[in-house]
């Protein structure tokens, strides 16, 4: 849509300046008797020749790529050429009109009125900054997501050698992916139960859970009572034997991956605080459907998903597991996730792709025949599943940042040709409609500023509205880029309105004569 709504600038502005500035040429035309029409598509007929072009090289090219192409694909091609066809009709019936309206001693003596241009002109340019102001805030985020790629990489250093799942295909499960079945869900289920005791096989991840307004409001909602903030630790029974915790008689805390009962291990600091133990009782009614009000279905319910609170004695500090968080975790209430006791929540994480998958494996797991058996047997063959290393996962994620980057980028140049293009345009059409009026301030002794005060008036009035956004949105690629692009944009009309002032008044008067 943004490449589209481009596309279209550049394509009204460059036709409505082809006109302006081969005006003479047109009267000329327009005396030896050519129709508005031949005059408009000789000016037109070369942009329509490069969409013809582009349509036949971007067939060709699939040619190429696939030799056995259905033809059924030409017809939704050429849907897809309809919005730029439709853009190039409307700037050949700009053009149309703007030829057929003017007399050719208006061509000729380049003196061309017409207000609707410039109306036309200045809303294209209006248009074209709040694209620039959209282009630079997405370049700003892609900038910052390279920024936080780089922490991940420093945070997630020692954990290099973990493996998650990096791609994932639909296969024959298209409707999971649709959310009208739930069968991958017991596939990735049914996978994970068999290599949970495996050696190097581990679920973990983090989060925070703040005292917001919205926070309070959900957990008064499902009858919970008020916590502070507090960080949630969701390790596996594997991971679990790592950190070697241990409760408050000092015995270490064991689970087995059979056991369905839901355990939250809560800090011996809380031990006195019967709060903790409401909450996490009730926790798991945040993510169901059950109706809240309804005590018969919230005591079915609570019954069916049996919790059991453990209190263990720790006082160091456990590593984050969020991707977006790498605030190490101090006394986090820690919850036990079972093969037995996955719920649909742990289970649709799991064909998360990157680092917020709850699935952590080993890279000789990965490679292990019993690996692959699993996914065999789990019917998870056609989602081809593929598994990389965190280094090499996080290093793809920068990849495709960069090359975002890259692509937005180029379109903000081609933009900013768009927009300094259309301000000479304007100025141009400006000074074509008011060129008496502007050689009679000229003998006045004004300057240039009072005469093209309108134009100046557009342009720093557009800008100060993006710099504004920019501090708005606390975006320094906003507000330096149209500081930036000011500066450029003055340039530009400097340049465009020296050539008139720096113009003999003997030769304008020739002109108006």
């Amino acid at each position: 849509m943004v490449l589209f709504a481009l596309l279209s600038v550049v394509s009204i502005v460059f036709g409505i300046f082809s006109i302006y500035d081969k005006n003479q040429l047109v009267g000329v035309q327009k005396l030896l008797g050519y129709s508005s029409f031949r005059i408009v598509w000789s000016h037109a007929v070369n942009n329509w020749l490069v969409v013809f072009a582009a349509f036949s090289l971007e067939i060709l090219m699939l040619r190429i790529a696939f030799s056995q192409l259905d033809n059924s694909i030409y017809p939704i091609l050429f849907l897809f050429q309809l919005p730029l066809l439709i853009v190039l009709s409307l700037d050949t019936l700009i053009q149309f009109l703007l030829v057929h309206r003017q007399k050719a001693t208006n061509f000729i003596k380049q003196n061309l009125r017409s207000r609707l241009l410039i109306c036309v002109v200045c809303g294209l340019f209006i248009f074209t900054s709040g694209l620039c102001v959209y282009m630079l805030r997405v370049i700003d985020y892609q900038s910052i997501q390279i920024f936080l790629n780089a922490k991940k990489m420093q945070h997630w250093q020692q954990r290099n050698d973990n493996y998650v799942l990096s791609e994932i295909s639909a296969g024959n499960d298209s409707a999971s992916f649709t959310y009208q079945s739930n069968k991958i869900d017991h596939d990735l289920q049914n996978f994970y139960t068999q290599i949970a005791d495996k050696k190097g096989v581990f679920l973990a991840a983090s989060s925070h859970f703040d005292q917001s307004k919205a926070q309070r409001q959900l957990y008064q909602f499902w009858g919970l009572p008020n916590l502070p903030s507090f960080s949630l630790l969701q390790l596996s029974p594997s991971a679990l034997k790592k950190y070697h915790i241990s409760n408050n008689q000092g015995q270490s805390i064991k689970i087995s991956n059979q056991d369905k009962t839901k355990y939250y291990l809560i800090p011996d600091k809380f031990r006195n605080n019967l709060k903790y133990q409401r909450f996490f009782k009730k926790f798991a009614l945040i993510n169901s459907t059950v109706n809240p009000s309804n005590k018969a279905q919230v005591k079915q319910f609570l019954d069916s998903h049996p919790v059991q609170i453990v209190y263990y004695k720790n006082t160091r500090s456990f590593a984050s597991w969020d991707s977006s968080d790498s605030r190490s975790l101090k006394l986090p209430i820690i919850e036990v996730i079972t093969a037995a006791g996955l719920d649909t929540d742990n289970t649709s994480n799991m064909r998360v792709v990157g680092l917020d998958n709850l699935l952590k494996l080993d890279r000789k797991v990965v490679a292990s025949t019993a690996f692959k058996r699993a996914i065999a047997n789990s019917d998870l063959s056609d989602n081809q599943l593929v598994f990389r290393s965190i280094k090499d996962s996080l290093l793809s994620d920068r990849s495709n940042y960069f090359q975002l980057l890259a692509a937005w980028g180029s379109f903000l140049f081609i933009l900013l040709l768009a927009i300094l293009q259309s301000i000479v345009s304007l100025n141009l059409i400006w000074q074509s409609s008011h060129e008496k009026q502007l050689f009679v301030q000229r003998l006045l002794g004004y300057s240039s500023c009072h005469k093209y005060r309108f134009i100046y008036l557009l342009i720093s009035i557009s800008d100060l509205i993006a710099f504004i956004f920019g501090i708005a949105f606390r975006s320094s690629y906003i507000s330096f880029g149209f500081v930036i692009l000011f500066a450029l944009e003055m340039l530009v009309i400097y340049h465009s309105v020296r050539k008139v002032e720096f113009k003999k008044i003997s030769e304008e008067l020739k002109g108006l004569s």
